[in-house]
């Protein structure tokens, strides 16, 4: 499907403002949305990967939207964040408590860092919202609060994860929810790269989807406490 230059300057400008996406096209195959995610993501980080984000990893997802597995897409880079950060509420921003993965030169987990991902993704028409025009829209990427890393060992590997917001516990899971763990979900999340021809360097960062339900941004103090791993905070303005 050639599409036109014209929708995604129209897509990369309105996920930079966090506006809702323009009309979609229709009938996308997940082939054709991967092309188009990556024409999108070259236009905000250039031709460089510097980052993957997995994204509709639980069942109950995949079997609404008819996959049989998670999808992938790519961080910004200026979408960098570090934990005590301020963030402007947003109808439609929600944060999701995921662990990330730094890999070596061979693909292995080095490092490991708590990551709260900002996610935001809207349609201007309802009709829109498939798997192929999440997939084409970067699978709601937008920005993404990073912790402190940790040398990896298997001892982290079901590090707990408890969210709170103004003391109020609004999230309790673990890390090992989304994709198996940190092991499995970096070998299926490499895979993935590999059949897109994502080039992956030493010192990428993974992050491996959502641990437990999305949580909408609100006014107020997020502390996200993920145990040995250590914490994220982030303050709803």
């Amino acid at each position: 499907m050639n599409v036109p230059e014209s929708l995604l300057d129209a897509m990369t400008a309105a996920i930079a403002a966090h506006l809702p996406l323009p009309a979609m096209p229709e009938n996308l195959s997940l082939d054709q949305a991967y092309d188009l995610q990556q024409r999108l993501c070259q236009r905000r980080n250039g031709t460089a990967v510097c980052g993957l984000k997995a994204g509709l990893t639980g069942a109950g997802a995949q079997r609404h939207f008819g996959l049989s597995e998670a999808v992938i897409g790519s961080l910004y880079r200026d979408g960098a964040l570090a934990s005590g950060c301020r963030i402007d509420v947003l109808e439609g921003l929600v944060f999701e408590c995921e662990i990330g993965v730094i890999i070596d030169a061979s693909g292995q987990p080095e490092f490991l860092l708590p990551v709260v991902e900002l996610a935001y993704l809207q349609y201007s028409h309802s009709s829109d919202l498939s798997a192929a025009n999440i997939v084409a829209a970067n699978v709601g990427a937008d920005r993404y609060i990073c912790g402190e890393r940790r040398p990896w060992q298997p001892g982290l590997a079901a590090t707990g994860i408890c969210a709170r917001h103004d003391g109020t516990v609004v999230l309790e899971s673990s890390i090992d929810v989304s994709l198996g763990g940190v092991v499995s979900g970096t070998r299926w999340m490499l895979q993935q790269a590999a059949q897109r021809s994502i080039a992956i360097d030493a010192g990428m960062l993974l992050i491996l989807g959502t641990c437990g339900a999305p949580v909408a941004v609100s006014k107020g103090q997020v502390t996200v406490d993920y145990g040995a791993l250590g914490r994220v905070d982030f303050t709803g303005l």
